[in-house]
C-alpha cells in the first residue's frame, strides 16, 4: 500500500512540476549572447549583448554601452507622465523635442513632408509605442539618436540610443540591431 501512495503522489506531483519546469524556463529565456540588466527600484528588465558594459552610476537610469573606446550607448529612464499630453506622439513633439530643441545644437529630429513628427509605431513587451529619429551635435561631434516612448503605469520611459557619426564611421548604425535587439527584450514588471 505504502509503494501504490509513493507512486500516485508522483504521478500526481510530476504534472505540476513539469509545468513548473516549463513557466520557468519561458520567463527566463537569455537570448543567445546577452545578459541581464535590472535597477533596483525600477519596473523594467532588459537584456543586453554581453560584449557590451553597464553603466549604473546614476540610480533614475539603466545605461549599457559598447566599450571603453565606443561610447555608443542606449539608456531607460522613467519620468512621471505630463497629463497635457494625451498621447505619445503629442508628447514627444510638444514637450520632448521642444526641450532638445533649445538645448542641443544643430538638432533635427525627423519630420514628415507635412512638418509631422515621423515616427514609428510599434509595441514593446505589449505596451504602445513610438521610435522617432533625431540627430545633434555635441562639443563639435555629430550623433545619431533614435528613441523609443513607451507609456506605463503613469510613467513615460525613454528608451534612448546613441552613436557618434563620423566621416570613417558611423557608430550608430554599426550597433543599431543590437539596440533593437535589446529593446525587442525589455520587460516591465
Amino acid at each position: 500500500m505504502k509503494q501504490f501512495c509513493r507512486i500516485l503522489a508522483l504521478l500526481l506531483t510530476l504534472p505540476m512540476l513539469l509545468a513548473f519546469a516549463a513557466c520557468s524556463a519561458a520567463e527566463t529565456d537569455v537570448p543567445a549572447g546577452f545578459i541581464l540588466a535590472e535597477n533596483q527600484g525600477a519596473d523594467y528588465s532588459f537584456y543586453y549583448p554581453e560584449t557590451w558594459l553597464i553603466d549604473r552610476s546614476d540610480a533614475g537610469m539603466t545605461s549599457v554601452y559598447v566599450s571603453e573606446n565606443d561610447f555608443t550607448n542606449l539608456s531607460v529612464t522613467a519620468f512621471t507622465a505630463d497629463t497635457r499630453y494625451s498621447d505619445l506622439p503629442t508628447y514627444a513633439d510638444q514637450y520632448y523635442f521642444k526641450q532638445m530643441e533649445g538645448n542641443l545644437n544643430e538638432f533635427q529630429v525627423e519630420r514628415n513632408q507635412d512638418g509631422s513628427l515621423k515616427r514609428t509605431v510599434l509595441k514593446v513587451d505589449g505596451l504602445d509605442a513610438i521610435a522617432v529619429n533625431y540627430s545633434a551635435v555635441l562639443g563639435g561631434e555629430h550623433f545619431s539618436y533614435r528613441i523609443w516612448f513607451i507609456s506605463y503605469n503613469g510613467y513615460i520611459y525613454h528608451v534612448q540610443y546613441c552613436g557618434k557619426v563620423t566621416g570613417e564611421r558611423d557608430l550608430y548604425q554599426d550597433h543599431l540591431d543590437e539596440a533593437e535587439a535589446i529593446v525587442s527584450n525589455l520587460r516591465f514588471n
